[in-house]
């Protein structure tokens, strides 16, 4: 077969190698559908080119008819690129097997009647080489077979730029950039073909083939600047452009191929900027997110994105991470849902916050309750036995024994005492809850060695009385406080007579002062009956009352420990204590030395 070179088959290897290079980038992407569909079309279009450039090249009549042949095997790029439109924009998730062979028809019938074209001529009636123009080309006359896939051709074309259409009139700029990528690379040879079908180019030259140079130009610009191939685009309509949800479409090799108007608003970007970029830089501040991006599988993480909200507040989103799958399962990207979910999650956290609160006021109130019924029990105890005491010497007294009437007086009169400190320590005790409710608390510069040298005195008729040895040590120099004197002075006589009450006769008793750099040191000390280590943990505590003060049947309400402990709280100390059954205890009350004087 002798062929000879013609200028005019340079644009036409000029376009089978764009369309070339086109079928290998394709080729790398082959597992989705829409890239094998774009193979074929690359294909169809190389066979075409080729096939008319070696026409144009052959010499006899024979190899021209021969490669005018060879080019029927490219009519299958119409159909090849009706399907590739569907895949890409959505249409179609994937082509059924029973349509591709239905388009693949009409082609099929043109390649059988060119090859048998000598038998019926119904597909060219007359051939014969142009010898009188510039270009040695095939000169042909065509039967009805031609104008039957003429029309084919066309129909599909114009369903592929009917369904371009829908894409271009879409609200996205990447649509319809997309769509006018498609659209200019139909253009350039459905213009080549018509002029052509319409006998209006120089010397009967069919510009088709050329001008699929012109698309795959087109094309080529498409899978740089949209990665047409890199991930099976969703369908852009209404309903994704007006999702409050934003919506972010990554392909596999991490960059953002489709962004939606919330997503771009969320983002602080434009969709023209965002497409194309990198995602993990376009989502690094919605922490969590970038780091499951490599996940095999979808997945849902909360994340937060702050001062983006009109108040300039943190939002805080649920990320729902879906991985896009071709048909061999094969992850081609993810898509990113954002779904705001701040109300949500600050509805949650005021309602775990009244959760707590209640957990905590429960707890109070079991605490209370807690209270009341240790309270009830030993005020029953307590008034029980002085009752008593009294009703039975009354009745004693009724007897008539007048020799023993001084006796039975003293006894009464001394259950009355205690009924009367009894109902004295009740009121104190609600007096102190109300002026703690009302911080009635009065501090002032007080000198401790002149207070104590006060309670001292008081307490020593006290330990007279009780046949208690007491002895007091005060300091040398001056310790000053800010004190509510007359709380202070209370809070320290408790526990003197708590100490003589838990001493035994012939006991000992001692106050002392000292001080540190920064506190005054308070002690009072005991050689009583001790407390336990059970009892020590609860000692501070309201109504409790001891084992070896139930047993010891020593009268109280159990509040002269609490009421000193919070006595010295509020003066911004502390109390301690320690204590050894058997040898007495020692409490130690810590107040901060004055540095300035508190006014009154």
């Amino acid at each position: 077969m002798s062929l000879q070179f013609t200028s005019y088959t340079i644009p036409l290897f000029i376009t089978a190698v764009i369309t070339f290079i086109l079928l290998i980038i394709g080729a790398r992407r082959q597992h989705m559908p829409s890239a094998r569909i774009f193979i074929l079309f690359c294909t169809s279009v190389l066979v075409w080119s080729l096939g008319y450039a070696l026409e144009f090249m052959a010499v006899d009549l024979e190899a021209k008819l021969f490669w005018a042949r060879v080019q029927y095997l490219g009519l299958i790029s119409p159909a090849a690129f009706l399907l590739f439109t569907q895949l890409y924009l959505g249409i179609e998730e994937h082509i059924q097997w029973q349509n591709f062979i239905a388009l693949m028809i009409l082609p099929l019938i043109a390649n059988v009647a060119a090859w048998t074209n000598d038998q019926h001529r119904m597909l060219w009636t007359a051939w014969d080489i142009d010898k009188t123009g510039a270009f040695p080309g095939l000169q042909l006359e065509h039967g009805p077979i031609f104008y039957a896939i003429v029309a084919y051709s066309y129909l599909l074309l114009l369903s592929g730029v009917y369904y371009i259409s829908i894409a271009f009139r879409s609200n996205n700029h990447v649509r319809r950039g997309q769509a006018g990528i498609l659209l200019a690379a139909v253009a350039a040879p459905w213009l080549g073909n018509l002029l052509y079908i319409l006998d209006l180019t120089p010397n009967g030259l069919d510009l088709t083939p050329i001008n699929f140079g012109i698309s795959s130009i087109f094309l080529a610009i498409g899978l740089l600047r949209y990665h047409f191939l890199d991930v099976a685009p969703i369908a852009r309509n209404l309903v994704i452009e007006k999702l409050h949800d934003a919506m972010i479409v990554i392909d596999n090799q991490g960059r953002i191929v489709d962004i939606n108007p919330t997503a771009a608003r969320l983002l602080r970007c434009t969709s023209r900027l965002a497409v194309a970029r990198p995602a993990n830089e376009l989502l690094k501040e919605l922490s969590g997110v970038v780091e499951q991006l490599g996940t095999p599988e979808s997945i849902d993480v909360t994340t937060r994105l702050t001062g983006d909200g009109a108040d300039g507040q943190e939002r805080i989103f649920n990320a729902s991470i879906s991985v896009l799958l071709d048909q061999k399962q094969q992850v081609q990207g993810r898509v990113v849902v954002l779904h705001d979910v701040t109300q949500q999650e600050r509805s949650a956290e005021a309602l775990r916050e009244s959760e707590t609160q209640l957990r905590v006021l429960v707890h109070q109130l079991q605490e209370l309750d807690r209270l009341k019924t240790r309270f009830m029990r030993n005020i029953n105890h307590e008034l029980r036995t002085p009752l008593t005491n009294i009703t039975l010497y009354i009745d004693l007294l009724r007897a008539g024994n007048s020799a023993n009437f001084e006796r039975y007086i003293k006894v009464l009169d001394k259950e009355a005492a205690t009924l009367r400190r009894l109902i004295e320590q009740t009121l104190d005790l609600e007096r102190m809850d109300h002026d703690s409710s009302a911080t009635s608390i009065r501090l002032q510069k007080t000198d401790l060695n002149q207070l104590l040298e006060s309670v001292a005195t008081s307490a020593a008729k006290v330990a007279n009385k009780s046949d208690i040895s007491f002895q007091y040590h005060l300091s040398s120099v001056p310790i000053a406080v800010n004190a509510d004197n007359e709380m202070l002075k209370m809070t320290i006589s408790s526990l003197l007579t708590n100490a003589f009450t838990y001493t035994p006769r012939g006991g000992n008793v001692c106050l002392e002062l000292a001080h540190n750099e920064e506190q005054a040191l308070i002690r009072v000390k005991d050689n009583g009956i001790g407390i336990t280590p059970v009892d020590k943990e609860h000692i501070f505590e309201r109504f409790y009352r001891g084992e070896q003060a139930a047993n010891g049947n020593i009268p109280g309400l159990g509040i002269g420990l609490s009421t000193a402990k919070e006595h010295v709280e509020q003066h911004g100390g502390s109390i301690q204590v320690e204590s050894t059954i058997g040898s007495g205890s020692i409490f130690t009350v810590f107040l901060p030395l004055a540095t300035t004087a508190m006014q009154a």
